[in-house]
């Protein structure tokens, strides 16, 4: 199971995938439709080659960047062994950064390099070791959770009164049932 698609509300939610080995392309971009996720995973090969994380990262910051909704949490989700070069792979992950990603990564397989993508990741809680495939299920619905669980804090409401209102001050009640 390398995606679990059933933790994520289409309804309200848009994925894309951006595989990547020696370069990333966009397999899917930005969708609504599950099934079209799936048939994206479906033609996707398998990797070989070395592991451009930053080519990846910069790949999906820029498709989250041009067609997110501008009301959305833009979010990536890592699966790699982490095997890359550190210093683009880290920049990459700092432009995305502070474009606003939350990144999630998920170090796969025993010879994943935890500390750098410990590092690529937006804090600690964000990274996520499985020791191989049949740990990801796991990992995906812990993902999921905790993207439902995100809670807007900070809301300010302005609201402007046109020309022809005053307001008085103290006048303003609820109606009375």
């Amino acid at each position: 199971v390398l995606f679990r698609s059933d933790g994520v509300d289409f309804a309200r939610h848009r994925v894309g995938l951006v595989p990547f080995a020696d370069s990333a392309f966009v397999g899917q971009p930005l969708t609504f439709n599950r099934d079209y996720l799936v048939r994206a995973l479906g033609a996707t090969k398998d990797p070989s080659g070395s592991t451009n994380i930053a080519a990846a990262l910069t790949l999906a910051d820029n498709e989250l960047q041009a067609a997110g909704r501008r009301e959305a949490v833009p979010i990536i989700v890592l699966l790699t062994d982490g095997q890359s070069s550190a210093d683009p792979m880290h920049a990459a992950a700092r432009r995305a950064k502070n474009n606003g990603v939350t990144i999630f990564a998920i170090g796969l397989g025993d010879d994943a390099a935890q500390n750098e993508l410990r590092t690529v990741a937006s804090s600690t809680d964000h990274y996520y070791f499985a020791p191989d495939p049949a740990a990801l299920g796991e990992i995906y619905t812990r993902i999921a959770t905790m993207i439902r669980e995100v809670m807007v804090t900070d809301v300010v409401v302005q609201d402007s009164l046109g020309r022809e209102v005053e307001y008085i001050t103290g006048s303003g009640r609820p109606r009375e049932p």
